[in-house]
């Protein structure tokens, strides 16, 4: 996540065209020098998708710790960030392809089903007991960890 928010740093600096539909509202950006330039004041869709990148990795570092099956982090992971992409769609310049919808609104909902078929899966599975360190061999020619 800290990479993806990295990344719409740069679509926000180069103007790469993926901002969103005009706006009044005071955050509200005009590209006349992007890769896709643009005079008119446009949703920065990028700004959103870096503070959400980046809030979302804080919640994700702190849900690593809790007890859990095997893969549900990344199951939660595709659920929100597929939210994410959905709804910011809404206010992106996207052409529509199916049902009202921009492709990449198509493919955040699959990946939201994913994510919500994962952890229904993993619903009732004992979260993996951690290996003591004890127990990891030490490769010959190494020190051992204690």
């Amino acid at each position: 996540m800290i990479g993806y928010g990295i990344a719409r740093i740069g679509c926000q600096l180069s103007g790469d065209g993926d901002y969103g539909l005009p706006t009044d509202l005071p955050w509200g950006m005009a590209y006349p020098k992007g890769t896709v330039p643009t005079t008119q004041i446009v949703h920065p869709t990028p700004v959103y998708e870096t503070i959400f990148s980046f809030l979302l990795f804080g919640l994700l570092w702190k849900l690593r710790k809790r007890p859990a099956p095997d893969g549900w982090l990344f199951f939660v992971y595709l659920i929100i960030s597929g939210l994410e992409r959905f709804f910011i769609e809404f206010i992106r310049l996207n052409p529509k392809w199916a049902l009202g919808l921009s492709q990449s609104q198509l493919i955040s909902l699959s990946l939201v089903a994913v994510g919500i078929v994962g952890i229904l899966m993993k619903r009732g599975e004992v979260p993996a007991a951690p290996v003591p360190v004890e127990a990891v061999p030490v490769p010959a020619g190494r020190k051992s960890r204690k």
